[in-house]
């Protein structure tokens, strides 16, 4: 398995090879709520149909990609199959737009209408108000596609070079028509003009010869010409190196992952020659495609360092994949950093923890051999009042009442190994003493609490000034240095008089901001230092993306499919956090150091929670 595992695969042109689907953001009201509020707010403002309307450029599928992503495949799934979160729990099954049957009786201008629109009567909210008129066009054209295939548009090429191009055009221009032109069709559907070249024996006498599949395949490439289609012109070139002696690693199982943010779009196998190179063609360069490559050496999975992209206007990439030998030492291991964020409520404290450990050696660690025989690489420990324990990874087990090892192998480096395990803690008196036991050394804890009133105390830990984000108060502390051995103690008083703040701004009480990038850079109060703004950006970020860990976690006790779909959104959102903090960086908003920390730090953790979908 590898890290990418169980994603929704689908290329541009639609085609399947994955089976889940992206997930509605986990802290949103019930799916079922949510759409009969949204069906009842919006009746009255969009009471008229909007006007049948023609694209005023060519249309994106590549654009597209990140809207369905962002505001469709919570319905409609991933790839169109109508099988998103949300599906379940509606009266009316949404549409599946991988359907190539359905998909040829739909008029992309009907489709714009019923976008902008909605369809109130099947419970679909209008869009007009979120979306542009161009956005619509680029998300439909990228519904569209789902319902076609590579095989299909490859071999509708051909039956377009041999029957169509001599009158028409290699690129869709003649003197008698412009099948660029994206208003040209868009009032009739596939299944129209299929008719209508069957009928028309007097202009297109020669496709009489053509079955009903090239005909269907030919016009998938005529509808494609009136849409901004990426080009495959990209290679990647590499090698697998060991990051230990410098030599190459022949022979090594690759797999290329191409994504999006609706997910990974296609996975490419190869394998490293006797040099370890290797190449891969034929890739797209849009700036909305990313790369990762993952590579399998002594049976260890090893990940490329950070999102391959091509540079505009260039069509080659190049990356070294790092490999290493394996130890047993585990004098190499360290806890460089625990992140703890704890919500409160009336009775009930949530704490999510986050273990950061690192590897200083200059092999994989593999562990050794635990009582029950399997490898240990690491050991934690929760508080002994922690009930409702849950977690993502497969490779943590519990082997005593509130210790827990893993077995993950951990590779050389800051940060190699994260481990996210969430629970609750009953509260029934005004104070309370949370004491966690600790196995290593670390380096630096940072904590993250709600402002609900309390107190919080420890003579670990230094409390720092409050930080407000989208109407919420949090607590902010912060450690260094505490030893092996040494349990972290945090005192908390006053939580008889917890209470929770009435929803203010875009994101009520319970909440946390849907996006990974947290609180924008950009809307940090002006002035703020480097180390908030750190925490603006990437710590906040992450924290979103563990609350909704939580949220996730408590709704549903076990990690099942949910949680499963709620990492699979995470990493599209910090593939997306990754570029906003590439433009911040670019636009002199963030120094270099801070955003060479928080580019590592991001990169992490996005192969951490990455890694999590393999489990």
């Amino acid at each position: 398995m590898n890290k990418y595992a169980g994603m929704q695969v689908s290329r541009y042109a639609g085609e399947q090879v994955g089976k889940k689907s992206a997930p509605a953001h986990p802290l949103t009201r019930s799916p079922a709520v949510s759409v009969m509020l949204l069906f009842v707010l919006t009746a009255l403002l969009f009471a008229y149909p909007a006007a049948a309307q023609e694209p005023t450029g060519n249309p994106s599928p590549g654009n597209g990609s990140s809207l369905w992503a962002e505001n469709c495949a919570t319905c409609h799934g991933a790839t169109g199959k109508g099988d998103g979160p949300t599906a379940a729990a509606m009266e009316f099954a949404p549409i599946n737009f991988s359907d190539p049957v359905a998909a040829r009786e739909r008029e992309p201008a009907q489709m714009f209408i019923d976008i902008k629109e909605g369809r109130m009567e099947k419970m679909m909210p209008p869009w007009s108000q979120r979306l542009s008129d161009e956005q619509i066009w680029d998300v439909l054209y990228y519904a569209r596609n789902f319902s076609l295939s590579p095989g299909d548009l490859g071999a509708g090429k051909s039956v377009y070079a041999a029957n169509c191009a001599e009158c028409h055009g290699e690129d869709g221009l003649s003197d008698e028509i412009d099948l660029s032109d994206p208003a040209l069709l868009v009032g009739k559907s596939d299944q129209t003009l299929f008719d209508d070249l069957r009928a028309d024996q007097d202009n297109h006498a020669a496709l009489a010869n053509l079955s009903d599949d090239e005909l269907w395949q030919s016009l998938a490439v005529v509808r494609n010409l009136s849409q901004n289609t990426p080009s495959f012109e990209g290679v990647l070139r590499g090698q697998v190196i060991n990051g230990a002696t410098g030599e190459a690693a022949a022979n090594v199982d690759l797999l290329l992952y191409v994504l999006s943010q609706s997910g990974v779009i296609q996975t490419i196998p190869g394998v490293s020659d006797e040099e370890g190179k290797f190449t891969f063609e034929n890739l797209s360069t849009e700036h909305v495609i990313q790369y990762g490559l993952e590579g399998i050496y002594n049976h260890i999975s090893y990940f490329s360092d950070e999102p391959i992209v091509f540079l505009p206007d260039t069509t080659a990439a190049e990356v070294i994949l790092n490999v290493f030998g394996t130890t047993a030492d585990p004098d190499v291991i360290s806890q460089s950093n625990m992140h703890r964020i704890i919500d409160l409520i009336p009775g009930l404290m949530r704490v999510v923890d986050v273990y950061v450990f690192s590897n200083s050696g200059s092999a994989t660690y593999i562990g050794q051999a635990g009582a029950d025989g399997q490898p240990v690489t690491v050991k934690i420990a929760l508080p002994k009042e922690a009930i409702n324990v849950t977690y993502q990874s497969q490779t943590l087990r519990m082997v005593e009442d509130g210790i827990y090892v893993d077995s993950a192998a951990i590779t050389p480096g800051e940060g190699s190994l994260e481990l996210v395990i969430t629970y609750e803690i009953p509260l029934e008196k005004k104070t309370f003493t949370l004491e966690t036991p600790h196995f290593y050394d670390m380096e630096t804890i940072n904590i993250l609490a709600t402002d609900r009133g309390e107190v919080i105390k420890s003579e670990q830990l230094t409390a720092e000034e409050p930080t407000t984000m989208q109407g919420e108060t949090f607590l902010m502390l912060a450690g260094n240095d505490l030893k092996a051995g040494e349990p972290l103690v945090m005192e908390f008083s006053n939580l008889n008089k917890i209470e929770i703040p009435a929803p203010t701004g875009d994101s009520p009480h319970g909440e946390m901001p849907s996006s990974a990038t947290g609180i924008n850079a950009r809307n940090v109060p002006e002035g703020p230092d480097q180390n908030t703004l750190m925490w603006g950006i990437l710590g906040l970020g992450i924290l979103a993306i563990i609350f909704a860990l939580v949220y996730v976690s408590r709704q549903q006790p076990a990690a099942t499919a949910a949680s499963q779909a709620v990492l699979e959104q995470e990493q599209n959102r910090l593939l997306a956090h990754l570029s906003e903090l590439e433009s911040l960086h670019q636009a002199g908003e963030i120094d270099n150091q801070a955003y060479q920390r928080l580019k590592s730090k991001s990169r992490i953790l996005l192969k951490r929670v990455l890694a999590q979908l393999e489990q």
